[in-house]
């Protein structure tokens, strides 16, 4: 077995592509590049380089996966693109999947649960949830279930959305074209039409002793994009 060619990355500093006999084999830092002595036109036995792929290749994307993980829950899919991106050959990112999930730190419907949380705290509706987690890579099903599982009640999460829109400003003063800012407000965050005007409406009946203050500057437009 031959290195035929060490190609800087492209898409991740100080990482460089490792080719075997004119095929990619993996790819490493290059502190271990150097450490390990990798030359174009080396000759490597076969079992330095099953020794490479693990001892060097497997423990420093364990390592990555763990700080990827570390900040926020994250989908299994998602570790997987990762991985991917930073040019991990597929039968690493396997073996790095499965010592994550066995030990707790990728968890599906645990990831699910977490973000429902915090979307449901920032008021959002179902429907923006669920694509939020299945362009995480969550399975639809799995979502469903943790929704379910959850509690999450859509008449609470647009009350939430509201309340730092409306304030104390009764609704019932506001202009039409601003009711209607508030109207399409929820529907980007994800609420059904129904569950948006039933809002409007109940927030107009909670704030008939409202001072009825100007309502310049009450929308932002922030919709919340989610990490």
């Amino acid at each position: 077995m031959t290195i035929t060619d060490l190609r800087k990355s492209v898409r991740v500093p100080n990482r460089w592509q490792v080719f075997i006999d004119g095929d990619y084999a993996f790819s490493l830092s290059e502190v271990d590049l150097l450490y390990h002595k990798l030359t174009v036109d080396l000759e490597i036995s076969e079992e330095r380089f099953k020794n490479l792929k693990s001892e060097v290749v497997l423990v420093e994307a364990r390592d990555r996966a763990a700080r990827f993980l570390g900040g926020r829950a994250r989908t299994r899919v998602e570790l997987e693109r990762k991985l991917e991106e930073i040019g991990y050959p597929a039968d690493i990112s396997e073996q790095v999947l499965a010592q994550m999930e066995r030990i707790g730190y990728l968890d599906d419907m645990n990831c699910c649960k977490e973000h429902i949380r915090v979307r449901f705290d920032a008021g959002f509706g179902e429907s923006r949830i669920k694509w939020e987690l299945e362009q995480k890579g969550a399975d639809p099903a799995l979502v469903e279930k943790a929704l379910e599982e959850s509690g999450y009640s859509e008449e609470e999460a647009v009350l939430k959305a509201l309340a730092p829109k409306i304030r104390k400003r009764s609704v019932d003063l506001l202009e039409q074209k601003d009711r209607k800012k508030l109207f399409d407000y929820l529907l980007r965050r994800g609420f059904p039409s129904r569950v948006a005007a039933d809002a409007l409406k109940c927030a107009a009946l909670d704030s008939d002793d409202a001072s009825g203050d100007s309502p310049d500057g009450f929308l932002d437009e922030d919709d919340g994009a989610a990490e």
